[in-house]
């Protein structure tokens, strides 16, 4: 019988991640979704283009529309001028906001589909993942189906709308913080090092990301990482900190003395902790024991919320260096 932590992180894996489709999935996608998937794919278009133009008229009175934590891509990829590079997520939260308050428009066969195809049993959901390995994308699951309304935010030369048999999509779920890495590295050009300075939040939240602007982040984990994370025994993050290419990387001093700033070792709030060289790596398995520990007797659901909540308010600092200190390191190590 699975604990209530198990649950928690079985359901936090789901919320945003593709849900391997079992048979009835495939049944009612070749009985229902195939026969009518140009309706479908027709009314999506349809709606996207009205969406563009809505988006559009908003960008020249308010630029930048603020995607949800973890979304937001780096300053040099999202830009009013640059849409729709970047809005994967504003867009395929939109159209779908679009289907929905449509359900009973009967003249939109495409979307009455998807409602018969989802009263059915079938699955219908937004996710967010990687596409290709190459780079983050929002997309939507409908059964044995990969649906993706916003197939232009990379290239703006591809297709709108597309659709595919999510087996041959490129798809995967953003759940292994080392493939995470190494995207943001190459797709959003931010550098990445594992997060040794925090211990204590380690365990769920593996690495910071410094971008273009010497900003520093610890990036928000998805909900699918962190599910993973606990499911795995902590054995993903763990990799990642010991035995990826990135546990030799080391935060820039420069870096590591601003954060000091703002943030101490303490043993009273061993979330704040901030160990400023660095925790060993003796003292990181130390951290990884105790928290198993805490994953066997149930207690780390209630610290899952906590570290949350310490990521969100370290990010809510922005903390950044000076530009000249910034491209001193540039030049040196970054």
């Amino acid at each position: 019988m699975e604990s209530s932590l198990q649950q928690y992180a079985i359901a936090l894996t789901h919320q945003e991640s593709v849900t391997p489709p079992d048979r009835k999935q495939f049944e009612l996608t070749e009985k229902i979704l195939l026969p009518r998937i140009d309706d479908v794919m027709e009314n999506l278009s349809i709606i996207r283009e009205g969406v563009d133009n809505i988006i559009k008229r908003s960008l020249k009175k308010n630029p930048l529309p603020k995607p949800q934590d973890g979304e937001k891509p780096p300053e040099t990829n999202i830009s009013p001028t640059k849409y729709p590079i970047g809005y994967c997520h504003v867009i395929r939260d939109y159209v779908l906001s679009v289907v929905k308050a449509n359900e009973r428009n009967q003249r939109l066969r495409g979307v009455q589909t998807l409602v018969e195809f989802h009263k059915r049993g079938g699955i219908v959901k937004a996710v967010q993942g990687i596409q290709h390995r190459k780079y983050f994308q929002n997309g939507t699951q409908a059964g044995a189906l990969w649906i993706d309304v916003a197939n232009d935010t990379v290239d703006p030369a591809k297709p709108k709308v597309v659709h595919s048999w999510l087996e041959t999509s490129g798809f995967q779920n953003a759940d292994d913080p080392t493939l995470c890495a190494e995207v943001i590295e190459s797709y959003w050009q931010q550098e990445v090092f594992p997060n040794t300075h925090f211990p204590e939040l380690a365990t769920l939240f593996p690495f910071f990301t410094i971008d273009s602007n010497g900003v520093i982040t610890i990036v928000p984990s998805t909900t699918g990482l962190i599910g993973t994370a606990i499911l795995s025994d902590l054995e993903t993050t763990e990799h990642f900190l010991f035995s990826s290419r990135f546990s030799e990387k080391q935060l820039p001093k420069e870096f590591a003395e601003l954060i000091g700033r703002f943030f101490y070792f303490t043993e009273e709030n061993p979330l704040r902790s901030f160990h400023q060289t660095g925790a060993s790596r003796e003292e990181l398995e130390q951290v990884f024991a105790r928290h198993r520990t805490m994953i066997e007797d149930g207690s780390f659901r209630e610290f899952t919320g906590q570290a949350r909540e310490q990521t969100s308010t370290f990010n809510d600092l922005s903390i950044r260096l000076k530009e000249k200190i910034f491209r001193r390191i540039r030049a040196r190590e970054l």
